[in-house]
Order: structure tokens, then C-alpha cells, then sequence
């Protein structure tokens, strides 16, 4: 699936993206949400810092081993100065986020982080448009070809669409 046809543009431009990084950092609470790293996505990173990434078991499939700083915060190993260091070659859950597939019972949904602090200023109608204006489509064929994106219900992500 070509990333363009996944553009987040409407709802939240690559600018705000770079200036936040909220999504690049992680506590142990919420490392769940660090990006499922493939081989392609790793060799890249590599390629670009010219150093070894180590993977580690996460809950839903590999992840970058994290690494804790003194404030409990970890940084994805692709976060640069400008954002992501791996620009197009990004894994599919930064290139979907703050969106998420979710299992709600036997359904697959599109959620949307209530921790996006960009997206927030937003209004769900807006959001929920934009999603079912044919977003939800590409993201339930992503999510279908890529299951390990997959990831359980969380009670206080927006419910925007439900597969049919």
C-alpha cells in the first residue's frame, strides 16, 4: 500500500508532526505504541545513523529495544532534529498515527489517540469525516495486509469507523 494514499494532510500536516514528536517518546506505560519496526524499516535506520538498531519482543511484534532516560522517557532511535529520520521509510503505525486499528470485540475500528496533542484541536466531526471519506478504506486494506497493526480496544480512544 503506497504511504500517499494514507495522506494525513487534512487533518495534521508533517510541520506539526515534526515540531511535537510526542508519538516518538515513550514511558514503560505506553511503549506499547511504539512503532512495529520491519526488516526494511530497520536496515534503513541503520543505514542512516551508520550504527546497529537492536529489536526487542513487544506486545503486538519488534520493536526498537528501549532505552530509558533519566525522566523515564525513551526516544524511538529515528527520531532527528526535524522528526523522523526515515522520512517515507517510517513504519506503518508512525505513517497511520495518531489513527489506530483496534479490535472492538469481533471488529476491527479506526480510533484516533486522544494523546495527539495536534489532533485534539480538532473536532471528532471533522476527524470522522476525514476518516470516513475514504481513509478508513486504505487503513482497513493496510491493516488486513499488515494483522500485527492490530491492536486490542483501549476505552478512551474515539471510535471514527467500524470495519464492515
Amino acid at each position: 500500500m503506497c504511504y500517499k494514499s494514507l495522506d494525513l494532510t487534512p487533518v495534521l500536516t508533517s510541520e506539526d508532526c515534526g515540531k511535537c514528536r510526542w508519538c516518538c517518546r515513550f514511558t514503560a506505560e505506553d511503549i506499547w505504541e511504539a512503532p512495529l519496526i520491519s526488516a526494511r524499516c530497520k536496515t534503513a535506520l541503520e543505514q542512516i545513523l551508520h550504527s546497529e538498531v537492536n529489536l526487542t519482543d513487544g506486545k503486538h511484534g519488534r520493536i526498537f529495544e528501549p532505552r530509558y532516560n533519566e525522566k523515564g522517557l525513551c526516544d524511538c532511535p529515528a527520531l532527528g532534529e526535524d522528526g523522523c529520520v526515515l522520512g517515507e521509510e517510517r513504519p506503518d503505525d508512525c505513517k497511520v498515527w495518531p489513527f489506530r486499528v483496534m479490535l472492538f470485540g469481533d471488529r476491527r475500528v479506526i480510533t484516533v489517540s486522544p494523546e495527539c496533542p495536534e489532533i485534539n484541536r480538532r473536532a471528532l466531526a471533522e476527524l470522522s469525516a476525514f476518516v470516513t471519506g475514504g481513509f478508513a478504506e486504505r487503513l482497513f486494506g493496510l491493516a488486513r495486509d499488515n494483522p500485527q497493526m492490530i491492536k486490542p480496544y483501549i476505552y478512551d480512544y474515539p471510535i471514527l469507523a467500524c470495519e464492515h
